[in-house]
């Protein structure tokens, strides 16, 4: 699908390339603002971006817009990349058309008053030294669901720039509408590699391939939390990336371990014990450990294993074996936790319409559906000192603050 993506915006760009950019390569630059909106009377696109990176080209310039290559702005959503709709002002003085006037000043213009019908759905273009705006009565993107993150990429012939609106930058996205200001300036050399452009912060991402401030690499388990590792730190702090700082001689290695790995730091070209599953005897792991192969019990008797590096001594319980009977240990990088077992069917939360074993009901916590065993008599919320199943178990107010007692540890 990626591939295909990439093809389609090359062939758009082809279209208008010239020669000798104004622009020495593809330019990223900080979003001042885009509007979005799309409703039963119409489409509507407000794009302002305000970068001294934004240069203008010369009048007569190969990338000149108003006499050889016209202006081109593609709207791509993170929600359906596939997606590529591209306005286009084309080249070209008249009315409509680009202004004659304001091109010898080296300013440049393009009105269309008969947008969205007319050479172009284009309505109005402005690009002088305070920046580019382009107001439009098309937009070509759906707007049917929320977008997550909008990129836009302005050419003229081989001259690109791009931006892209999201995280904190969005303002409004819902369906019909979406609004952003103040995008800082995107982490990509290439305004076609929609990969990079898209690409999610490392927290929200479902593969673990999100982007990180500065150096930093994103991995983990979509389960447990993606993180992010920076190799300026040390070594055992960059788990699961395992990509941190040693002492000369030495490098980062997965030690292995489940349900997640650890890292530590082994002589130069040794075989971390992380990476040699299920043939644990061959891995390498610090001095005074061996590498075996170890089981991690969870989720209702489901069983996890894998290569790690410990001692002959028998492993430490999850969660320090504090989790009542119908609780389970959730394990990740900096987390060791008992959480309840989640529903089994019916729908989300908050409306958990899901079943549960015996006397456990489908309850919502955390944005999730969990099986919460209600406390037996005792004094009612937010008292709560009625008995449990399990004699591990505490009986305390539900963690959501709803009003019922709830059997936790």
């Amino acid at each position: 699908m990626q591939r295909r993506i990439a093809v389609a915006l090359i062939t758009w760009v082809t279209l208008l390339v010239g020669q000798d950019p104004c622009w020495a390569a593809d330019v990223a630059v900080m979003g001042t603002k885009v509007v979005l909106k799309r409703s039963a009377s119409g489409e509507k696109l407000v794009l302002l971006v305000r970068d001294a990176a934004l240069t203008v080209p010369a009048p007569g310039d190969p990338s000149d817009p108003a006499q050889n290559t016209g202006l081109a702005v593609a709207l791509i959503a993170r929600i359906a990349p596939w997606q590529q709709p591209v306005l286009f002002a084309p080249s070209g003085f008249g009315t409509p058309g680009w202004s004659a006037r304001a091109h010898a000043a080296g300013r440049y213009v393009y009105r269309n008053s008969e947008a969205p019908a007319g050479p172009s759905s284009v309505r109005r273009v402005r690009f002088d030294a305070k920046g580019l705006k382009v107001v439009a009565r098309g937009i070509g993107l759906a707007l049917a669901e929320p977008q997550e993150a909008v990129a836009v990429i302005v050419a003229m012939g081989e001259a690109r720039a791009c931006a892209v609106f999201e995280g904190d930058a969005v303002r409004r996205d819902q369906p019909g509408v979406f609004v952003a200001r103040r995008a800082p300036t995107p982490a990509v050399t290439d305004c076609l590699d929609i990969d990079a452009l898209l690409a999610p912060p490392c927290e929200i991402s479902q593969t673990c391939g999100g982007v990180c401030p500065g150096n930093g690499v994103c991995g983990g388990n979509p389960f447990l939390g993606c993180v992010c590792a920076s190799p300026d730190q040390p070594c055992g702090d960059t788990a699961p990336v395992c990509n941190g700082e040693c002492p000369a001689g030495e490098e980062c290695t997965n030690i292995g371990g489940v349900p997640s790995p650890s890292c530590s730091c082994l002589p130069a070209g040794s075989t971390g014990c992380g990476t040699v599953d299920p043939v644990c005897g061959d891995g390498d792991c610090p001095d005074g450990l061996t590498c075996q192969l170890t089981t991690f019990e969870c989720c209702g008797g489901a069983s996890i294993s894998g290569c790690g590096c410990g001692t002959t001594d028998p492993p430490d319980p999850p969660c320090g074996g504090t989790c009542p009977d119908s609780w389970q240990c959730l394990i990740g990088p900096g987390i060791e936790l008992c959480i309840p077992f989640f529903c089994s069917g019916g729908s989300g939360a908050p409306t958990c319409g899901g079943t549960c074993p015996g006397p456990f009901l489908c309850t919502p916590l955390a944005g999730q559906c969990f099986c919460i065993e209600p406390c037996t008599g005792g004094s009612p919320f937010p008292t709560c000192d009625g008995t449990c199943t399990d004699p591990t178990a505490t009986c305390r107010p539900d963690p959501e603050g709803t009003g019922f007692c709830a059997c936790g540890p």
